[in-house]
């Protein structure tokens, strides 16, 4: 796959998660203004409990199905389907039961009461939904279909939007929970109809293909569960020490911070993780991790500039006033993403070739320590603690990265990537220290346009004038 492929692919997904992203916002902002901090609080909240839920009977089953498809010759690819599905069939149940049997010791330990305990019974009733979209998603990930997916991503965000809303206005809290679980049924229906005439005629299971499916899948399910808890545990600790309303303003700077660039990761899981799966060596899959990192740092940069420099107006546009204790808290979580931008491809690198035990170790530690610290901040620094706690672990997580992608490969990143890390980091840094000196939205917008500027240029440059590029 060449660089430009790569920054095209992640154009398309990226353009797709905008819109969702606004979507998705909207939503946010209805609750914001009905509600305040603690509506948005409580939908963070509800939002992890399914994340919960999903990441544990879900057996990462997204994952691990489109590396088994993507990597299988055309002559086993339907019994790879066959097997992902009847495994996604049986973790469908297991996600239906875990969520009856568990929201109502889950909420009592996430609220110390039942108030809150029909608006998790009504979001987990979408695990299930959730766990088989990833069978078909799978089929068109793996087929290489990133248009449909896209459309797919446009599509049910369009809807659930326009179904949500009127709940969330009418219902409150119980309409939060039913847009959730309307976000989790349409998504569905519509890669299950998109699909269809990607799927394979039905064949046989082999019982060695659903074995391999288990041993990928609990990797994943460990990594993505132990994201998941820490995630869940920090907003129970804000919750339990400074009340609801401080886990919605850390649920607002964490939403803006991760989703605004949020398009890098999901073309990362769908498009760039199939294909170095299916990559033919190591060299070639370090090579593409590489072109990755190159590609998120270019198209992302507009948007972490924006986020350090017009924080504030950010927060005001998609929440309100009520929000301004979210405000510094963006600026650190927005450098935990950019450090996030860098690490994430070479984790999926390793991931899908296959280095699991490694993934799992290293994930887990670092969950556990971002809680820990997390724990021991907040008495000290409130709810900066959270994202000091959550930029140190980025740094921690980065470096050891690094190490084990040169004991690995036997080469540190290229000169060229590392080079355009740094040139990124520091105009990130210039352009964030600048605001200390020249107060006011207009600053902001300059240095966001000068930096969207030479990252537009830059891609038109590799669009027209080059198509691999050496980063040895």
């Amino acid at each position: 796959m060449t660089f430009k492929r790569i920054l095209n692919s992640s154009i398309l997904m990226g353009g797709a998660q905008a819109v969702t992203l606004v979507f998705a916002f909207i939503r946010s902002k209805l609750i914001a203004v009905l509600l305040g901090p603690a509506g948005i609080g409580i939908n963070g909240l509800l939002t992890g409990y399914s994340g919960n839920i999903f990441a544990l009977a879900g057996w990462g089953l997204g994952t691990s199905g489109i590396r088994s498809i993507a990597a299988a010759s055309e002559e086993y690819k339907a019994a790879k389907f066959a097997a992902a599905k009847k495994f996604g069939i049986q973790l469908s149940w297991i996600g239906l039961i875990l969520s009856i049997v568990l929201f109502i010791p889950v909420a009592q330990l996430t609220f110390g009461n039942l108030d809150y305990s029909l608006e998790i019974f009504i979001t987990g009733l979408g695990v299930p939904c959730l766990i088989l979209t990833t069978i078909f998603t799978a089929v068109l990930q793996a087929n290489g279909q990133t248009k449909t997916l896209a459309r797919i991503q446009i599509i049910t965000a369009f809807i659930s939007l326009v179904l949500g809303l009127p709940l969330i206005y009418f219902f409150k809290t119980i309409g939060i929970a039913s847009a959730l679980f309307i976000t989790a049924v349409i998504p569905l229906l519509a890669s299950w109809k998109f699909s269809k005439v990607y799927q394979p005629e039905p064949v046989p299971v082999d019982p060695a293909d659903l074995a391999q499916l288990r041993k990928l899948g609990m990797a994943i399910m460990v990594t993505g569960l132990t994201y998941q808890l820490s995630a869940y545990a920090i907003r129970c600790l804000l919750v339990d020490g400074m009340g609801i309303a401080a886990a919605g303003f850390y649920q607002a700077a964490w939403a803006i911070s991760g989703a605004l660039p949020g398009f890098i990761f999901s073309a990362m899981g769908t498009d760039f993780f199939p294909r170095v799966a299916a990559a033919e060596d190591e060299n070639k899959a370090r090579e593409l991790s590489e072109h990755q990192i190159l590609a998120a740092l270019i198209l992302a940069l507009p948007l972490l500039a924006g986020m350090l420099t017009m924080g504030k107006d950010t927060i005001h546009l998609l929440y309100s006033s009520q929000f301004d204790e979210s405000i510094p808290m963006l600026s650190w979580l927005t450098w935990a993403i950019f450090l996030r931008l860098v690490s994430w491809p070479l984790s999926y690198w390793l991931l899908a070739r296959g280095s699991s035990q490694t993934i799992i170790i290293l994930d887990c530690a670092h969950n556990i320590l971002l809680v820990v610290m997390t724990f021991f901040l907040i008495p000290f620094f409130g709810l900066i603690g959270t994202a000091i706690a959550t930029i140190a672990g980025q740094i921690i997580y980065l470096i050891i990265m690094s190490i084990i992608v040169k004991k690995r490969s036997g080469k540190h990143l290229g000169s060229k990537t590392v080079g355009a890390i740094s040139i990124a980091a520091s105009l990130l840094f210039i352009a964030h220290a600048g605001t200390r000196y020249f107060t006011g939205r207009y600053f902001g917008l300059i240095s966001t346009l000068i930096i969207s500027a030479i990252s537009t240029g830059l891609y038109f440059y590799i669009s027209h004038y080059t198509t691999t590029p050496n980063t040895k």
